[in-house]
């Protein structure tokens, strides 16, 4: 290659990179316009599009203006000067009234001769008279404490909740609500505990400070304070209507009297404070008896219940049928029973209770020696059943059932059965069950007990040992005392206190609540209602933390742990709400528990 050959293809290479570069200033110089002044408006895109307006319509040239022709006012001047000569129209202006009425043979008019009456609206305007101002209204101050938000009707679906919500129960309001009082003290306590035994409840002394007297009044239910105008034989807002009838002991029909027996009772406080948890302390409560023999012991209606489907074998049926006769046999004098064998339905083997009588006993051994295997098992449908059988208020009913809870028929969800069944006892009827085989269903058997005032017995030998353990099971709730127990704490303490629904209140079997409070919190306020026979009876203790046994026991945290993992079981069984399995996962993880039964339900 030459080299001017050579020398002129540099120079075309130059030219093409000083193109390329004035190309890149160029973009970078308007992108820098274009960012760093916005507001610059592009003149010759604007006079284009006006010009191109211009041209598709023209201007509007306005040739003459025409106005139409009104009527010359006469000047009001010559107007009033032709009336003074007596040759104007307008009346009423101007010379002597009374001459012109007469030349006129019109009267003037009233109000030019005289003025008019006034009246109490003379300061009327257009939107009618003046008034003076109301009175201000007088408003009561809110207080919070008599308001409630309350959801009756779900009708949309909670996927998420950011805060906890807390269900409560209804809860009928009240004019007058009484704060939960404390009656009774520790003395009082100990003297009635050596007082002798009282076999029914109107020998149970009362307390000290109320010998003969009424103790506190209540409405139906325990949750319900009392109106006081329900008391003076009169109705709210003063309808005129009729005052109620006065029923025994001189109160009107519907109230009654709560019997306190703070005396009988008495209760057993141990806390644990874990290093570790900053936020909340723990307690265990046991209530007993004050003294040996200071209760007396309500009579009591069994139901003996025993699954008699294909999955139970004859040998173990054999075992079954022994242990259901030993009961029987170790009932008390005042109690009532009746037998029920189930497979795809239920049958009783009495068409009502039977009296503990030799003679009842004995009709009941062929009905117990016709327990045969056969058949599914329709669980549900055979709890549901159970309720038909009639019941005595104040008369605790037991239910032992015997099954190893696998259904084969009908409703076969676990967490059905359990939700819809407990649903529709609410806490009437006391649920305990016996597996009757080593490896049962005891998500069943444990949730079904749990949610109905009741306890699981679980088959640890071989099927020789059924009988032991029913009777075994049967002979720790023998001897209730206080049936349809109910528990409530001050909300002002914050305690989280389960089991909410409790077993009913035994002599032989004791009664442990678990609960978890606030560090801050020093004391609470526990009340408990229950039903004696025809009594309603309540206690209400004052609990003082400061003086409670404190304790190293880890096992009273992990427990309270459980017992909440097993109420928000039950309640998902109700409620189906995935928060519900959300929030046992969450007290699982965070107390380092086991969730059982959570892929079952």
């Amino acid at each position: 290659m030459s080299q001017q050959h050579k020398y002129a293809s540099n120079y075309e290479r130059q030219h093409v990179h000083a193109a390329m570069a004035a190309m890149v200033v160029s973009l970078l110089l308007h992108a820098g316009l274009v960012i760093f002044f916005p507001r610059i408006r592009w003149q010759v895109a604007a006079w284009y599009d006006t010009a191109e307006k211009a041209v598709a319509k023209p201007f509007m040239k306005v040739d003459r203006v025409e106005l139409p022709a009104e009527p010359v006012a006469e000047p009001v001047a010559d107007t009033i000067g032709n009336h003074a000569k007596g040759t104007g129209d307008v009346p009423g202006l101007g010379g002597d009234l009374a001459e012109e009425s007469r030349q006129s043979e019109l009267p003037p008019p009233e109000s030019l001769a005289q003025p008019g009456e006034s009246s109490e609206d003379w300061l009327a305007g257009e939107n009618g008279a003046a008034t003076m101002p109301e009175a201000p209204v007088v408003r009561m101050p809110w207080d919070a404490r008599k308001e409630i938000i309350e959801i009756q009707d779900r009708s949309a679906a909670e996927r998420m909740s950011l805060l906890p919500r807390k269900t409560i129960p209804r809860i009928d309001r009240s004019q007058v609500a009484s704060d939960i009082t404390c009656p009774i003290n520790a003395g009082e306590i100990a003297d009635v505990a050596g007082k002798p035994n009282a076999t029914t409840w109107d020998q149970v002394p009362l307390p000290g400070n109320a010998e003969g007297l009424p103790d506190r009044m209540a409405g139906d239910r325990f949750d319900r304070p009392v109106d006081l105008s329900l008391l003076l034989g009169k109705r709210p807002g003063g309808d005129g209507r009729k005052p109620r009838s006065m029923g025994a002991g001189g109160y009107p029909d519907g109230i009654g009297t709560l019997r306190s027996i703070e005396n009988l009772l008495k209760i057993n406080v141990t806390t644990y404070t874990p290093l570790l948890d900053r936020d909340y302390g723990y307690f265990r409560l046991e209530i007993a008896r004050a003294g040996a023999s200071v209760l007396p012991v309500l009579p009591k209606d069994v139901l003996l219940v025993q699954d008699c489907s294909n999955s139970m074998a004859s040998q173990r049926l054999h075992f079954c049928r022994t242990g259901m006769v030993q009961c029987i046999e170790g009932l008390l004098p005042d109690d009532r029973f009746n037998l029920v064998r189930f497979r795809e339905r239920a049958d009783f083997c009495f068409a009502d209770w039977a009296a503990n009588t030799v003679e009842k006993r004995n009709e009941a051994k062929p009905f117990i020696e016709g327990m045969l295997p056969g058949g599914d098992t329709d669980i549900f449908a055979s709890l549901l059943r159970l309720l038909d059988a009639h019941q005595t208020p104040g008369r605790p009913v037991i239910a032992l059932v015997v099954t190893d809870g696998y259904a084969t028929r009908g409703v076969t969800r676990n967490s059905d059965i359990i939700g819809e069944f407990s649903r529709v006892n609410d806490g009437s009827l006391s649920v305990f069950t016996v597996s009757a085989m080593q490896t049962p269903d005891t998500c069943l058997l444990d949730l079904i007990s749990y949610c109905n005032r009741g306890d699981v017995s679980l088959l640890k030998g071989g099927r020789w040992s059924i009988p032991e353990f029913m009777v075994a099971q049967l002979k720790e709730v023998s001897r209730p005392v206080l049936a349809d127990l109910r528990f409530r704490f001050d909300s002002a303490s914050h305690c989280e206190v389960y089991p909410v629904l409790t077993e009913n209140l035994y002599l032989d079997k004791p009664l442990v609540l678990w609960g978890r409070y606030p560090r801050a919190t020093r004391r609470f306020v526990m009340q408990a209602v229950g039903q004696a026979q025809a009594a309603k009876c309540d206690m209400v203790f004052d609990v003082n933390l400061d003086k409670a046994d404190s304790s190293s026991d880890k096992t009273i945290r992990r427990t309270w742990a459980q017992q909440k993992i097993y109420h928000l079981m039950g309640q998902y069984a109700r409620q189906k709400n995935p928060q519900l399995l959300h929030d046992m996962d969450e007290t699982a993880r965070k107390y380092r528990v086991r969730a059982p039964y959570a892929k079952q339900l």
